[in-house]
C-alpha cells in the first residue's frame, strides 16, 4: 500500500524554490534579485496499517522517487499513522532506502 504524502507550508516554499532552481539549471540564467530561502523542507507521510497486522509498511523507494525535494540535501520527515495521537519525526536522509515495517510503539532509531 502506497503512503499518502501531504505537503506542508514549508513544503510549498520548498517546492517553489526547487522549481526555480530547476529552471535556473535548464535555462542557464541566474536568479537575479532572488533572495535564497533558508529552510529545511518538510515532508509528511501518512501510513495505513499493514493488512497482515504486523505494523505499518513504509515504502521508502516510493517516498524517495523524484520530487521537488530530490535535489535538497536535507528534508524533515514527519510520519503520521492512521491512529490518533501517534506521530514520529526524523530526517529523510537518515531513513533506509528499502521498504520498512514500523511499529509506532517501538520506532526505529531514525525516527523519534
Amino acid at each position: 500500500m502506497r503512503p499518502k504524502i501531504r505537503p506542508s507550508t514549508a513544503g510549498a516554499k520548498g517546492t517553489c524554490w526547487a522549481q526555480l532552481n530547476r529552471l535556473k539549471g535548464i535555462h542557464k540564467v541566474p536568479l537575479t534579485g532572488a533572495v535564497p530561502l533558508t529552510f529545511v523542507p518538510e515532508l509528511t507521510v501518512i501510513l495505513d496499517p499493514d493488512p497482515g497486522g504486523s505494523g505499518y509498511v513504509f515504502d521508502m523507494p516510493y517516498v524517495r522517487q523524484p520530487s521537488p525535494f530530490s535535489a535538497e540535501r536535507y528534508t524533515d520527515l514527519v510520519v503520521e499513522f492512521h491512529r490518533p495521537g501517534v506521530g514520529l519525526r526524523g530526517r529523510l536522509e537518515d531513513a533506509p532506502p528499502q521498504p520498512v515495517t514500523i511499529d509506532p510503539e517501538q520506532p526505529p532509531a531514525w525516527l523519534s
